[in-house]
């Protein structure tokens, strides 16, 4: 059985990710070999566009990106940096 390849954790920002849906090209980030997007709770909460609510969503329920509440201190911190 082969272990599969280590993945890069990244964490998106609003921009990054409004930006993609804009152009209607998310799949550039979910479809990169070797990553793994997280967008945080607070982020995911900027995304106010129906049609851009519905293609993150379905990006979720596909396991393409993943959802996570940010909530230590440290992992705030980090993220602002």
């Amino acid at each position: 059985m082969t272990k599969p390849a280590p993945r890069k954790v990244v964490v998106t920002d609003a921009n990054v990710l409004i930006n993609f849906l804009n152009v209607g090209r998310l799949d550039l980030l979910t479809n990169l070999p070797g990553f793994a997007f997280v967008v945080p709770d607070h982020v995911d909460a900027e995304i106010l566009r129906e049609d851009q609510r519905s293609v993150l969503d379905r990006s979720y329920d596909e396991g393409k990106l993943q959802r996570q509440a940010l909530t230590d201190l440290e992992g705030i911190e980090i993220f602002a940096e």
